[in-house]
């Protein structure tokens, strides 16, 4: 039953390789907010500390890391600018509460388990 499973997955990532377009595609990259001593951390209009605060990111919720046309990330020194989600699943554009989302910078200390 476990070999099936693995297979079923391998077959699934295949099937998704298969129609994703060639090189130049940028990879979205999903990420967790980690803990930080505040118990939140700050999502700001700028990437600094002087930033106006937006929201307050609670530890495990995700972010989608914002990227240029070369698909790069887009940074300033140690900030990084993300889609913030509140809570663990981002949803589709498409899904109305996708506008719970806010958009601003993270310090970069705060940002991991991107995958």
């Amino acid at each position: 039953m476990r070999t099936l499973h693995t297979f079923t997955r391998l077959a699934v990532f295949a099937a998704v390789i298969a129609v994703l377009p060639g090189r130049d595609a940028a990879a979205t990259y999903v990420c967790t907010v980690q803990k930080s001593p505040d118990g939140f951390v700050a999502l700001r209009e700028k990437p600094s500390e002087d930033g106006e605060l937006i929201t307050k990111a609670q530890p495990g919720d995700a972010i989608v890391i914002q990227q240029n046309s070369n698909g790069d990330w887009i940074e300033d020194g140690k900030w990084v600018s993300v889609f913030h989600y509140p809570g663990e699943v981002v949803p589709e554009e498409s899904d109305p509460e996708y506008n719970k989302g806010k958009t601003g910078w993270m310090h970069r200390s705060f940002v991991s388990d991107c995958g």
